[in-house]
């Protein structure tokens, strides 16, 4: 097995030439002090779930070359990993010029128990095996892969792009030999100061084989959360089904929750708001948080999906007051049918009210 060593410039208060699983450097600590210098070699090939590793003046060095650090960082964490484009390559060094001894395309798993921060960049160590070849080593630069918390159901990726303003879910093809195993693409916009994925899960609603909902918030005044329900429809791919809008400020809100059927172990079918999905048992009764299905709606619960929706606005004592005495108070019910390939509008219900002003 080839060998690759670290040689690092450390300070001499760490007190011996090798490094326990107790040892933590500094790199504060080593720009700071002004004791003098030691040179120790870290076998990258050892296996440590404890260490880690910063420091600074690296050299790396291995048969196939040698870079150049001013400064690294070694954790040794386990990473479950999946490539994100449509090819990637294996590199000799943990750096993109150094020479490449392999490729592995979409979707593809593999396991890395240590990672290196080498110039600024994060590269995941194979330094086991992969694709079936003991003893062949080799580095993923850390923007070509995912790791498993955005891998959904084994075939579908959550890829942040570079800039930060694209979210993408990418469904990969059944043909795990394949070389183009990207099917389909799905684009989500950044367009607020904060997004994130909520949940992914798979409703009782027909050829839907997973359904993602994804938020965009904005903190600021007016504030802002936006909810786009994106699902995978079997025959059609990325389907948009709902975007729910919840905003506010000074006496005038508007906010949408959208109620999606869960098929439960039971075999029973609940309407479950899309917000509970993670947190829909009510541990006070232990019930489920889920709405009642209106008898006379005429639509089996497993195709039904229902917004609920609430606006407020203020009631001014006249047109130049600044304070509101009270408040309306309206509420919606919306009734949508799912076909299998969209939703219909069936109904919708709605009341109104007037209340004293409570700020």
């Amino acid at each position: 097995m080839n060998k690759i060593f670290f040689i690092l410039s450390l300070v001499s208060f760490i007190g011996c030439s090798t490094i326990n699983n107790t040892d933590k450097i500094s790199y504060d600590a080593l720009t700071t002090s002004n004791d003098s210098l030691k040179t120790l070699i870290i076998d990258l090939q050892k296996k440590n779930n404890e260490l880690d590793i910063l420091a600074n003046n690296v050299v790396i060095e291995s048969d196939c070359g040698k870079i150049i650090s001013d400064k690294i960082t070694l954790n040794y964490k386990f990473h479950q990993l999946y490539v994100s484009k449509k090819a990637v390559n294996v590199y000799c060094l943990p750096d993109t010029t150094s020479k490449v001894i392999d490729t592995l395309y979409f979707n593809h798993y593999e396991k890395s128990w240590n990672s290196a921060v080498v110039n600024r960049e994060t590269f995941y160590n194979l330094y086991s095996k992969y694709r079936g070849k003991r003893n062949k080593k080799g580095y993923l630069y850390h923007k070509d892969v995912v790791t498993n918390d955005q891998n959904v159901n084994g075939n579908f990726l959550i890829v942040k792009k570079d800039n930060a303003e694209l979210v993408q879910i990418i469904k990969a093809n059944d043909n795990k030999n394949s070389k183009d195993r990207i099917e389909s693409i799905y684009n989500f916009e950044t367009y607020h100061q904060a997004w994130r994925m909520v949940s992914t899960i798979t409703p009782a609603l027909k050829n839907i084989k997973v359904l993602f909902n994804y938020e965009n918030s904005l903190e600021s005044c007016p504030g802002t959360r936006n909810n786009e329900f994106v699902a995978y429809v079997k025959g059609k791919g990325f389907v948009k089904i709902f975007q729910t809008i919840s905003e506010g400020e000074a006496g005038e809100s508007y906010g949408q929750e959208i109620y999606f059927p869960i098929k439960f172990g039971n075999g029973n079918i609940k309407l479950v708001q899309s917000s509970n999905f993670d947190n829909y048992i009510n541990y006070g009764t232990g019930e489920i948080n889920a709405l009642k299905c209106p008898k006379n709606i005429g639509i089996p619960t497993s195709e039904l999906v229902v917004v609920v929706s609430q606006e407020t606005r203020a009631i001014y004592e006249d047109d130049n007051s600044d304070s509101y005495t009270h408040e309306r108070i309206t509420d919606k019910t919306t009734f949508y049918k799912w076909n299998g390939e969209k939703l219909i509008l069936i109904d919708s219900e709605s009341k109104s009210k007037t209340v004293e002003a409570d700020y």
